[in-house]
């Protein structure tokens, strides 16, 4: 074994991106061995990220297999499908095939990998899915709202938020906003490019918020940010304190509402929604307003700012600092 792949093995975090790009061909044949089990077994799972990572597209075939053997954990079958997301369009035909799986953790798998790369192909198959009232159901029913918006498709509108959640006058952390430039923008793009849904985000309109100990990153697309029709407009990614590197949790969904606005509604990739608000259009100027919603784990944060021209050019706000525990007392 190379040094190389060692560490990608023995880190308890992801292998840098210049480990992962300094791999050779040899390097790949073996993470390929340990994905399919051939090879490594105990390290199937980082080499499964590995292998994405560093070949795209060409990790399809060993993920597929691993996905559609039934003598598979389903623990390392269900991981292969939240790989499959990420290798790109090339995964969406053996991801329809798992959603005819019996198993739900398969099914939220698969589900959940087709909205990053699904086409509108995939939305016969997600409806399908989308009455059962359990984790699969909610799943499919937000990976084809993902999709149709990705193509600018109404009638996949999600249901109505939940109350909201206030933010205590107590304890309340301030939201400051700065663009990233240079290679700091470069780097943190680079942290979520497999993970964009699709999204076309570009240096110029990616930018960091600070709140207390948290830094997120907020990249949107400066096409779909003009809110014209249903859209993904972007996503929003949180930076490891351990590691410095971000990973996205969150899309940005917009629609049409009534009046001229836009809703707009910021989400987990599982579906469950964070904040709620609208937006309105003043020619190339778009200024919203975001509240957070009650939800398991769910901050309480309200956000107010405005984009021009696809860059956010003013963002203010506050969080708390703690998540309220359930049946605490919310302020009237």
């Amino acid at each position: 074994m190379s040094e190389r792949l060692q560490e990608i093995f023995s880190t308890k975090h992801r292998a840098s991106r210049a480990t992962l790009a300094s791999l050779d061909d040899r390097d790949l044949r073996e993470l390929e061995s340990a994905v399919l089990g051939e090879a490594h077994r105990p390290y199937r799972a980082k080499a499964m990220d590995a292998l994405v990572v560093a070949r795209g597209a060409g990790a399809t075939k060993a993920l597929a297999l691993v996905l559609a053997d039934e003598r598979e954990d389903l623990a390392l079958r269900a991981a292969a499908a939240s790989q499959l997301g990420r290798a790109g369009p090339t995964a969406e035909k053996p991801l329809l095939a798992a959603l005819e799986a019996g198993e739900p953790t398969i099914l939220v798998a698969a589900a959940g990998a087709l909205a990053k790369v699904g086409s509108p192909e995939a939305m016969d198959s997600l409806r399908a899915l989308a009455d059962r009232d359990d984790a699969v159901g909610r799943q499919a029913r937000f990976a084809a709202t993902v999709i149709a918006f990705r193509e600018g498709r109404p009638g996949f509108e999600p249901p109505p938020p939940e109350e909201p959640l206030p933010v205590p006058e107590e304890g309340r952390s301030r939201l400051s906003l700065r663009p990233l430039r240079g290679d700091e923008a470069v780097s943190a793009l680079a942290d979520i490019r497999l993970d964009s849904f699709g999204l076309s985000l570009v240096p110029e309109t990616a930018f960091r918020v600070d709140c207390a100990r948290e830094r997120l990153l907020v990249a949107v697309d400066p096409e779909r940010v003009k809110l014209e029709q249903p859209t993904v407009a972007g996503v929003v990614a949180r930076r490891s304190q351990s590691q410095g590197t971000y990973s996205v949790n969150w899309l940005v969904l917009a629609w049409p509402g009534e009046g001229g606005k836009f809703q707009l509604g910021v989400y987990r990739p599982s579906g469950q929604q964070i904040l709620s608000g609208i937006a309105r259009r003043e020619e190339e100027r778009v200024s919203f307003e975001l509240g957070s919603v009650v939800g398991r784990g769910n901050l309480p944060a309200e956000v107010r700012g405005s984009v021009e021209r696809g860059r956010l050019t003013t963002l203010e706000g506050a969080a708390g600092v703690a998540r309220p525990m359930r049946g605490e007392p919310q302020p009237e």
